[in-house]
Order: C-alpha cells, then structure tokens, then sequence
C-alpha cells in the first residue's frame, strides 16, 4: 500500500512538471495543402428566407442541425409546440414540419438534423407562460431560467416565491410518440426520408 500511494504522488509530481513545461506550435503554411471533404461543414440553424437557402447552396454545406438545440427535449410534433428551458419553461409555437419541408423543397441534397425527444414529457399547452412582458418587459436576467411556467411566482425582489406546476404545461410522451414523426414525414407528409436519416439523442436533457 505505501508503495502505491508513493508512485502515485510521483506520478502526479510528473504530470505537473510536464504541464508546465513551454509548448511551442509551428504551422507551415508554405506546405502542400490537401482538399478538405466538403462532408465535414455544416450549419446550426433554421434557414430563414429564400437567400439564406441560396447562401448554403453557394456555400457548399451538406448538413443542417435543425433540431433548436435546448428547446428540442420537449418538442411535441402533434401540436407544434416547444418549451424553452432557459426562458422560464415558456410554451412557444414550433413547426418542425414546416422546416423539413422547406429543407426538402429548397436543399434536397441538404441532410437535414432533427431529435428525438427522451424525457417522456413535452410542451402541451402554452395558457401558462409566465408574462415575462408583464414582469419586466421581457428583459434576460438570471431569473429566465427558473421554472416559472405554471402559476410559478417571484417576490418584489426576483425571489422565488413558488415554481411552475409542469403538469399544467407538459404532458406524457411515450417512445412511440416520440419516433411516431418519422412516420409522419413519411407516410403523412410524402417526404424523402433519405434527408432524414440524422437524428440527434436529444439535448441536453439535464437542463
């Protein structure tokens, strides 16, 4: 035992020292360059407008995450609804049919991202947002990510005073629910699902 714990505090004498010890990089830019796969560039993002469709074509890009990141874990795809988890869990509309859609009729050699949603809950309604209107004319502060959708309340002084009731906003959302879109786009909208064939675990959950 003693002589374990003796290499030990060797080794970690060792990693220190060579820690810091100066590293110097040099870059030859003089060198033979080689092409790079046009595969590894994607975007983050929902195109917007027709030119933002054109800027990708004229880019090169290949790959699209559409998924919108934190708010993709309680996308509910039956009724176009996200929660936002660093905007008081606020219910906003969301339509993830209207964005494969238009990657499909714009870009169809564009491999769209989407997620699937892993927490067994998602958005059902938005009648119990926080008015952060009301509260402070919508202005960020630490405060946006508390838990206030659902009658959740703070004090005069930005205290929590009570936090949401997520059964007000969210509702259950078994596995088949949530890979019951791929046989959406498929079956109901008509789409290609060989765009389609990325799916994100997700994001995040832990927020």
């Amino acid at each position: 035992m003693k002589y374990k714990f003796f290499t030990s505090i060797f080794l970690c004498i060792s990693i220190v020292s060579f820690a810091q010890e100066q590293i110097s990089i040099t870059i030859d830019t003089e060198s033979d360059n080689v092409a790079i796969s046009p595969y590894m560039y994607g975007r983050n993002g929902v195109p917007s407008s027709s030119d933002e469709y054109n800027l990708l074509k004229e880019a090169g890009i290949h790959f699209e995450r559409m998924n919108n990141g934190n708010n993709c874990s309680k996308y509910n795809w039956r009724k176009k609804l996200t929660c936002h988890p660093d905007w008081y869990n606020n219910v906003y509309s969301c339509d993830w049919d209207q964005y494969a859609s238009d990657l499909q009729t714009n870009t169809p050699n564009i491999k769209g991202m989407f997620a699937f949603q892993l927490l067994g809950k998602v958005a059902k309604t938005n009648e119990y947002n926080f008015n952060d209107w009301e509260y402070n004319r919508s202005k960020w502060w630490n405060g946006c990510t508390k838990k206030m959708c659902g009658n959740g309340s703070f004090n005069e002084n930005g205290v929590v005073v009570q936090l949401g009731d997520t059964s007000l906003f969210l509702e259950n959302w078994p596995a088949d629910s949530t890979v019951g879109i791929y046989d959406h786009w498929e079956n109901d909208l008509g789409l290609d699902m060989d765009q389609f064939n990325y799916w994100n675990m997700d994001n995040e959950m832990e927020i």
